[in-house]
């Protein structure tokens, strides 16, 4: 493993990146109705190839959909190429992928020697990249008034804790305010010493694995889950807990003070992801919800469905659906 030394320099030059990154915030996030309006950039599938070339790409892409604030995905920042079975469900050659295909292709790659190299690279990666870097990719969002608002982190039961700290560390440089993490009840309290020593809140995402018990996806999980800690919130993924068999605004209207941000996105019952307002999902109803009753959590549009344009074109209909919406 080759470590990256900081020399007194570097650290101060990073200091400074920070503080003038943080004086570019922008003053206001976009607001339609007093909604803080957002996308979750995980949702750029076609524009990810890690590192500042995709950050770049992304700046751009949010600027011409008019969007100022971003849930930023680690994998974008990260200068490794993602496996197949994280791409191919967008790639627009393989629109007649079926489920079984693309879990054979998870389970061939998972457990190739190339992924677990590209894994134990990754975990070198994180555990020496200095904070300089990651003071450089704030400056580069807050220059073009994109404000990290999230970090999506998420952290997996094979990180060892040096992995783990350097995910509250690259939080903290790239100033976002929370960090989220698709997880499960037995890592999230793995993860609460680390969570209180850096004082960093923490927006743990659901899926809709309601039959296992260690998943993040019922109404009881997400309690387990804020009762670990004090610094312990939801980041509530209204889609998924559509398909999940629960009701997002009754939980958002309970839970409102411990919500970092929502996940906008459409599913149907049986768990199939849609286009926005051919789900099942009470979108319009959740919107306004945040509009009428003024509650300040940001609602980041994630593009998860298998659409005919691309991420930037299906998200553009995305957010012209959820201003509809306020607006009427």
């Amino acid at each position: 493993m080759v470590h990256m030394q900081m020399t007194r320099r570097s650290f101060s030059l990073g200091l400074a990146a920070s503080a003038a990154a943080l004086s570019r915030r922008p003053a206001s996030a976009l607001t339609d109705r007093g909604v803080r309006l957002g996308v979750q950039t995980y949702s750029f599938h076609d524009l990810r190839q890690g590192g500042t070339p995709a950050v770049e790409q992304i700046k751009a892409a949010m600027k011409r959909l008019n969007l100022n604030d971003c849930e930023l995905f680690s994998p974008d920042i990260e200068p490794f190429p993602l496996p197949k079975f994280s791409w191919v469900p967008w790639a627009r050659s393989s629109s007649t992928t079926t489920a079984a295909a693309l879990g054979k292709l998870y389970s061939e790659e998972l457990h190739s020697p190339e992924f677990q190299k590209q894994r134990e690279d990754l975990r070198a990666w994180r555990a020496t990249t200095p904070d300089t870097y990651f003071h450089d990719i704030a400056a580069r969002f807050r220059a073009a008034g994109i404000e990290i608002y999230c970090f999506n982190f998420s952290f997996t039961p094979d990180m060892n804790d040096e992995e783990i700290d350097a995910g509250f560390r690259q939080a903290k440089a790239l100033g976002a305010k929370y960090i989220t993490s698709s997880s499960t009840l037995t890592t999230a309290k793995r993860v609460v010493p680390f969570a209180e020593r850096h004082g960093q809140a923490i927006g743990w995402h659901g899926h809709s694995s309601v039959k296992d018990p260690d998943q993040l996806s019922t109404p009881d999980s997400f309690a387990k889950v804020m009762a670990m800690s004090s610094l312990y919130k939801v980041n509530l993924d209204i889609g998924h807990f559509t398909a999940a068999g629960f009701d997002p605004m009754g939980f958002i209207e309970r839970h409102h003070a411990n919500i970092t941000n929502l996940h906008i996105k459409d599913r149907k019952g049986n768990g199939e992801n849609m286009p926005l307002g051919q789900g099942d999902t009470n979108i319009a109803g959740v919107l306004r919800l945040l509009r009428d009753k003024h509650y300040d959590i940001p609602a980041f549009l994630e593009y998860e469905y298998r659409g005919k344009g691309s991420p930037e074109e299906e998200l553009s209909a995305g957010l012209a659906y959820e201003k509809t919406i306020l607006e009427s």
